[in-house]
């Protein structure tokens, strides 16, 4: 029951209804002395009173982290990005949070190095603090686990993949206003990453959906204008116009995206939400071509499974069962988008 060797951070607005949650999963984690910090950045409910009365540290910075964007940087972000006549993406006067800025900022308050940082809407499943602790002796400088982004209704796994918040302060920082990464501070050597297995940590997420999420669009919009060369938030941007029904938009972001010859993978599933807005627009000619380029891209069971099921509501049974038993051939390809259930139950259940 030795005090554990690393620290928990948190950034926080508005979180009281999920932050009593992730900190009764650290029960543990606090018995044994460990620190919890929160940065409160300008909640506007009791997240502040929750936080210490659940024995979190708490350092309350309203606006600090917060980027304004003018009339000028609006017009060119929508010039650069808004296809025929949709929605703009950003407006005048609007703000939008600095992610990286704010994670960079608490992770100095703790006491330990290795520093744990999840989000408030998120509970460790598993969390075994002396196998931690013996991997942090070891020497690791950044920990690598399953983290479970979306569940079905019966609580199963439907998107999980390998994920890191859990580093060393001294040798990694955070970089990006939104969809933040880990990168390594200049002039550090850093170690590979420690995977451990679900029998030691394993971190699931469950959203508030009553949680705005006009800051991502907003957030990607201007890392993207700021930074054109950065292919993983190229993807992010495109895909959230995809949510918002910016279909035109997408197309364009993801074509560009595929273009920076970036990650294949994710450069195949770019393909894919190519091939979802042509669906969305009518166009299932156009449709079927991406989702068919996307398998040529990279041998996955998504575009397969998307053609099975739109095959199925055709009612074209015989184009189902080709494309479903065409899946069961290929087999799991470690990337976060994977939808679980296409490697599991649902190409059998359509067959049968």
């Amino acid at each position: 029951m030795n005090k554990p060797k690393f620290s928990v951070a948190l950034i926080a607005r508005n979180e009281a209804l999920t932050l009593p949650r992730m900190i009764g999963s650290l029960k543990e984690f606090q018995e044994r002395g460990g620190e919890i910090w929160v940065l409160d950045t300008g909640s506007t409910d009791n997240t502040i009173e929750v936080a210490k009365g659940l024995s979190c540290k708490v350092e309350a910075v309203g606006d600090k982290f917060r980027i304004n964007i003018d009339q000028d940087l609006a017009e060119k972000i929508n010039t650069k990005f808004v296809v025929e006549g949709e929605p703009p993406v950003v407006n005048a006067g609007e703000s939008l949070f600095d992610f990286a800025s704010a994670r960079n900022y608490i992770v100095d308050f703790p006491e330990n190095d290795m520093v744990a940082m999840p989000d408030c809407d998120e509970i460790f499943t598993k969390f075994d603090i002396d196998k931690l602790d013996e991997a942090i002796v070891n020497g690791a400088e950044q920990l690598e686990y399953n983290f479970v982004f979306n569940h079905d209704w019966q609580g199963n796994p439907i998107i999980k993949f390998c994920h890191c918040k859990f580093y060393n302060r001294k040798k990694l920082e955070w970089s990006g206003i939104i969809h933040e990464v880990l990168v390594g501070k200049p002039g550090m050597t850093i170690l590979c990453p420690v995977f451990l297995g679900e029998d030691i940590i394993k971190l699931e997420h469950y959203q508030n959906v009553e949680t705005n999420r006009d800051g991502y669009l907003k957030g990607l919009a201007v890392d993207c204008y700021n930074h054109p060369g950065n292919d993983r938030n190229s993807h992010y941007f495109a895909r959230e116009m995809l949510y918002l029904g910016r279909y035109k938009s997408a197309i364009k972001e993801f074509l560009h995206h595929i273009s920076m010859g970036g990650w294949g993978t994710e450069a195949a599933q770019s393909m894919i939400h190519i091939g979802e807005c042509y669906k969305s627009l009518g166009e299932m000619d156009e449709m079927i071509l991406w989702y068919t380029k996307s398998f040529e891209k990279e041998a996955r069971r998504e575009p397969l499974m998307h053609l099975a099921e739109y095959y199925q509501s055709k009612n074209m049974l015989q184009q189902v069962i080709f494309y479903c038993e065409a899946a069961l051939t290929v087999t799991h390809v470690p990337f976060y988008s994977n939808f679980q259930p296409y490697y599991e139950n649902v190409p059998h259940e359509m067959l049968y």
